[in-house]
């Protein structure tokens, strides 16, 4: 189901009961709204309202608000269980929160390594447990379509959709399980024919990422 909010009111800090909350931090519970000044009417005049703040490190991120058109219906369990509530949700916010810094992080770190490998001149792909390519510069595959259209695909794909011999996605298959089995350093010769008969010789290192532990980093 898909919901509509009709003429949604904004309220200024401060203002209200719920901005009241928002600048204090402190929760209240209403019992009849019609007693207070600070009440905003918004859809409808409701008598009860209870409002919660959610704080994080001592700061309000928002309000969790209710109301309710009988007076006096809210009482304090109902406080009780929203300040849990507004508890957790504080928590899940801060974890959120430090998950956008570290990506944010993450990525500035990858935009930077990707700058380096893409100015290297040579053929430098990453690839995933799977033997997946998850990176490529531009001196492996010029074709900057082509390139972002490896990510993600295998050798196999890649045969196919080049019409290249499938024994060169075999080949390449066997020395990337030898390197997952040896976790050192693989170097060999590998011969590529050209549409126009050229045969040409292209030599290959792979490398490992290992963790601390001598361990593949699959992360």
């Amino acid at each position: 189901h898909r919901y509509v909010f009709l003429n949604p009111k904004e309220i200024t800090l401060g203002s209200g009961i719920v901005g009241s909350v928002a600048t204090t931090g402190k929760a209240e519970l209403i019992s009849d709204t019609s007693q207070d000044v600070r009440y905003i009417a918004d859809d409808d005049i409701r008598l009860s309202e209870i409002c919660v703040p959610i704080i994080l490190d001592g700061r309000v991120l928002g309000v969790i608000d209710s109301e309710h058109p009988v007076k006096g219906f809210f009482h304090h369990k109902h406080l009780q269980i929203l300040s849990a509530i507004a508890n957790l949700c504080a928590i899940k916010i801060d974890h959120i929160q430090q998950s956008i810094q570290q990506k944010a992080i993450l990525d500035k770190q990858r935009m930077f390594y990707e700058d380096i490998l893409n100015k290297i001149p040579a053929d430098i792909a990453v690839f995933d447990a799977q033997h997946r390519y998850v990176f490529l510069n531009p001196k492996g595959i010029a074709d900057n379509e082509l390139r972002q259209w490896m990510i993600g695909k295998d050798d196999f794909d890649y045969c196919a959709y080049r019409k290249k011999p499938i024994q060169i996605a075999h080949s390449r298959r066997q020395r990337f399980d030898q390197l997952r089995r040896e976790k050192k350093l693989l170097s060999w010769e590998e011969e590529l024919k050209q549409p126009n008969g050229e045969v040409r010789h292209h030599l290959r290192n792979m490398y490992p990422v290992l963790d601390a532990q001598g361990q593949e980093d699959l992360s």
